[in-house]
């Protein structure tokens, strides 16, 4: 748990203007969740480490609400069902784009993670739900103070808010994620709040995380996307 909150201290240190530096990072260096992540040109938040903390998963500091697909024609499987690793995804599109004589284009999420760079893959259904998680604190029920911590720490290096306005009365919760696995009947699965109407306007503090389904040929107003680095 030390490990996790280290860099909810950083945040506070952090100057309240203008864009934190991005520190000089070796093969040596170790990573939290929550830090950024700056070698070899990848820059991105740490959103997952394996127990030596120099392995695991970054999460990009930009975000898009790229369609999942933009040609309507397209009503049949993609073969990108993965849920696991969104690279396995990226892998079924890419076979999907040369079998049918099609183009990235065509794909607009795909090709924005394409386009940061080797490496760079919007992440399956399962593997999304497990970083929201880990920026959660490990808790699959939203906990506010946490998630906001982690916020304002990848916004002082230059990221987007997780955050959109709701209800329209200012109240605020995370973006819904839409991830790179296909559902059925021409969808595409993404992440978002699981409301719990007994609650009411407490909602957002006893909300979990859940896969919700979407059109993947629509452009939802309240869903967005990231990239996924392995490192």
């Amino acid at each position: 748990m030390k490990k996790y909150f280290s860099f909810i201290l950083g945040t506070l240190m952090l100057v309240s203007c203008g864009t934190a530096a991005l520190p000089t990072q070796t093969q040596s260096t170790t990573y939290a969740i929550g830090d950024i992540y700056n070698q070899n040109g990848v820059t991105g938040i740490v959103v997952e480490v394996d127990n030596t903390g120099k392995h695991g998963k970054l999460m990009s500091l930009k975000s898009t609400n790229a369609k999942w697909c933009s040609n309507k024609d397209y009503k049949f499987e993609t073969s990108a069902f993965y849920e696991d690793d969104g690279e396995k995804n990226m892998a079924a599109i890419d076979k999907f784009i040369k079998e049918n004589n099609a183009s990235w284009e065509e794909f607009p999420l795909f090709q924005w993670a394409r386009s940061l760079g080797e490496g760079w893959y919007i992440p399956a259904k399962d593997e999304t739900l497990q970083l929201w998680r880990n920026i959660n604190g490990g808790s699959n029920v939203y906990n506010p103070k946490v998630f906001k911590a982690f916020n304002k720490n990848q916004k002082s290096y230059g990221g987007d808010s997780f955050f959109q306005p709701q209800f329209g009365i200012g109240m605020k919760q995370p973006w819904a994620w839409v991830t790179s696995t296909e559902a059925d009947g021409g969808n595409a699965y993404a992440v978002q709040f699981g409301l719990d109407i007994k609650s009411q306007l407490m909602v957002a503090f006893h909300a979990e995380f859940q896969p919700w389904v979407c059109y993947k040929n629509l452009n939802p107003g309240i869903a967005r996307s990231r990239a996924i680095h392995k490192f």
